[in-house]
């Protein structure tokens, strides 16, 4: 169920919006562990995951000091450690992996459901068959086997009444596919956010190690970035899971605070427009 699509249009560590968003929007392509593989500056490659997460990659006989750039390492190394737990990831090389795994799974279970309802569909239930065998039954009967008519109104009850089942058990197994796909949509979902965090994280650090001294005066706070993604993204699953103008609110308000342009273009493609008609309404 290759339902994702590319979404690593340029030369940016981060893509324009997040796979799960295409899938849902009905676009075909590379799976999410494509993606999510795509998005790792080649970079990365060169820094070992005990480099990023117990080092700076300062050189062994450099002295040590407890400065700006290090207390924003610390806690990215921490936020890192913790976005990788969540994803079910031991290091940086595991991300596209455990994106792999929510995907097959995702597609697992949701292809367990389908397949129920689409026998339905091409009329191979246990409902339909046995429909069909009457029906079939109810063709050979004449005024010579069925002189009072009893053996077709039996056959024929017989029919309505597993059409009435029929019915019912479809639209249960439509209500469980939908109730599956919902539930396993969201599960990708965080995954894909929390592993595009690991990465936003990883290009940080990236990033820190590479600064020279010339530039340890910047005043970009890696750590800020990230915290206010964080944020975002909680603020996010708290909408997403009981929308409410108040929520509606809250996520507007920690996007606020986001300095990011992929999370920027998800908001305006897909969130924005829901959120402000929370917001707007009476």
């Amino acid at each position: 169920m290759g339902y994702y699509t590319e979404i690593s249009k340029s030369t940016e560590y981060r893509a324009e919006n997040t796979a799960l968003y295409n899938r849902m929007n009905g676009v075909n392509g590379h799976t999410a562990a494509g993606v999510i593989a795509t998005q790792l500056a080649p970079q990365l490659l060169q820094f070992t995951i005990g480099k990023i997460l117990s080092g700076s990659g300062k050189a062994d006989n450099e002295k040590e000091t407890v400065s700006t750039e290090d207390k924003q390492r610390e806690a990215l190394q921490d936020q890192l450690k913790s976005a990788l737990k969540e994803i079910g990831a031991d290091d940086e090389k595991g991300i596209s992996k455990a994106v792999e795994k929510a995907q097959s799974d995702h597609d697992k279970n949701i292809k367990a459901k389908q397949d129920i309802v689409d026998t339905f569909t091409n009329g191979t239930d246990i409902y339909t068959t046995q429909i069909t065998d009457l029906k079939a039954e109810l063709g050979k009967l004449t005024t010579d086997n069925d002189p009072d008519g009893s053996q077709k109104t039996k056959i024929e009850g017989q029919i309505k009444d597993l059409e009435n089942k029929r019915n019912k058990a479809l639209q249960q197994a439509q209500k469980d596919l939908q109730e599956v796909t919902q539930k396993e949509d969201k599960k990708l979902n965080n995954i894909v956010f929390k592993a595009e965090e690991a990465q936003a994280i990883l290009v940080q650090l990236q990033n820190l190690n590479a600064i020279n001294e010339a530039d340890k005066e910047s005043s970009y706070d890696a750590a800020q970035e990230v915290t206010d993604m964080s944020n975002f993204n909680k603020a996010r699953e708290k909408f997403l899971k009981n929308k409410t103008k108040e929520n509606a609110q809250a996520l507007k308000e920690a996007y606020e605070q986001v300095d990011n342009k992929t999370t920027k273009a998800a908001w305006d493609k897909f969130l924005k427009k829901e959120v402000e008609e929370f917001l707007n309404a009476a």
